[in-house]
């Protein structure tokens, strides 16, 4: 599991900075569809990796299950966002 953490890290890492760049008006929109794209194949590459080990009969860790649900929930909050800008558009 820790060579999972020492990619995941930095990902979140990136991501966080990524939602305060989005922060600035300018390319709001473009950011947040960027930031969309790339969680949404993250999380596809997560939650295959789980099934992976579910079909090799390995437990889900639950580093791994919160990994994915705090991906989900930044999900959510940006597709939220993402409604704002075809609302004003």
């Amino acid at each position: 599991m820790p060579m999972v953490h020492c990619i995941l890290q930095p990902l979140q890492h990136d991501l966080r900075e990524e939602m305060n760049i989005v922060n600035s008006n300018t390319d709001k929109c473009k950011q947040l569809r960027e930031l969309h794209d790339r969680l949404i194949g993250e999380l596809r590459v997560l939650k295959e990796g789980v099934q992976d080990e579910e079909r090799e009969g390995i437990a889900n860790p639950l580093e791994m299950v919160n990994i994915i649900k705090s991906l989900q929930k930044t999900l959510s909050t940006v597709d939220i966002e993402l409604h704002k800008c075809q609302d004003t558009h």
